[in-house]
């Protein structure tokens, strides 16, 4: 009995070899032209497939660092800047003093301020006053000398001497009078030792009364 007409059926078949071999069959057998225009084909499927979105997520990456540079520049400048102001502010005028410590809420206190200065100068109706924000700040006390320590006796920010906290106020008010007494509020105000300053002031003419319709933005500090 002749077996060789069935002795390739014991030989495994890959299905991939099959197909890659009839492919390369196929491609020998294809003229030259034939072969450039795949290749060509091949070249500029890969090219709009993956060099130019590859070279287009380059570019835009590099015009966001040229953007994040410039601006790293910009902030720079500014620091320099501040810091030119402040040393020549110093220079001037020295340090600044800091507000006295005290306890309390400085917002309660800056509103019992206000009240009485209007109630001084006669304004005791139609007048609104609200804390509009309050904002605690952070520095560091310049020439003390920082005690490291460590474990449970390791110091924070609430007791640790070298620390600045501040405490920043800001203080709505609304009220109408007459222009001198306006004038003789906002004098008040500005004397007093709580107010750091008056932020913003508008003022509006009543038509039908000869008084003013005033918003003042009251700014105090605390020192805690």
């Amino acid at each position: 009995m002749n077996t060789s007409e069935y002795a390739n059926l014991n030989k495994p078949t890959v299905r991939g070899k099959g197909l890659i071999s009839q492919f390369v069959q196929r491609y020998q057998a294809w003229s030259q032209s034939m072969r450039f225009l795949l290749w060509v084909a091949i070249v500029l499927i890969a090219y709009f497939a993956v060099i130019d979105p590859l070279f287009s997520k380059t570019r835009e990456l590099n015009v966001q660092a040229d953007v994040m540079e410039h601006k790293m520049i910009g902030l720079d400048q500014s620091l320099k800047l501040n810091r030119s102001i402040i040393e020549k502010a110093r220079k001037q005028w020295g340090n600044p003093d800091l507000p006295p410590k005290a306890g309390g809420t400085s917002g309660a206190a800056l509103q019992k301020v206000i009240t009485s200065v209007l109630q001084e100068r006669g304004v005791v109706s139609g007048v609104t006053i609200k804390d509009i924000g309050t904002e605690e700040l952070l520095g560091t006390v310049r020439g003390a000398s920082r005690t490291r320590t460590s474990g449970r006796g390791s110091r924070g920010p609430a007791n640790d001497p070298t620390v600045l906290k501040l405490e920043q106020t800001k203080t709505q008010v609304q009220f109408s009078a007459s222009p001198d007494v306006v004038s003789g509020v906002i004098a008040d105000l500005e004397k007093n030792p709580k107010v750091a300053f008056i932020q913003r002031i508008s003022l509006t003419r009543d038509s039908r009364r000869p008084v003013l319709e005033v918003t003042l933005v009251v700014q105090s500090w605390n020192r805690k």
